[in-house]
């Protein structure tokens, strides 16, 4: 008896958990650790602002450096230097578990 493939069932589901993979992001803020779950693709700062954390930020474009944060642990796509400093408003996680401690960078 043959497998038959079920293109109409597998196929969405395939797509969906390779688009729509989710990682662990843990923020630090104010002293506040708060975990969230998000979508691959989006950058740190829309991850906080969808979270409702009030990250700081202002141009939204890379410029300014307001949403510089520390990443204690994981990868990102800002990933650059070895200071562990990134833009938050461009850094794209690349690691199913990032944390990110904004407490750890002087505000500008």
């Amino acid at each position: 008896m043959a497998t038959q493939f079920n293109q109409q069932t597998l196929l969405p589901k395939l797509m969906r958990e390779l688009y729509h993979h989710s990682m662990k992001i843990q923020f630090i803020l104010g002293g506040v650790e708060t975990e969230v779950e998000a979508e691959s693709g989006r950058n740190l700062l829309d991850i906080a602002l969808v979270a409702r954390l009030r990250p700081p930020y202002s141009c939204l474009e890379g410029h300014c450096g307001t949403c510089e944060a520390f990443i204690e642990h994981g990868e990102t796509s800002e990933d650059k230097t070895d200071t562990h400093i990134v833009r938050t408003c461009q850094a794209i996680p690349k690691s199913d578990s990032v944390r990110v401690n904004y407490d750890k960078v002087e505000p500008k």
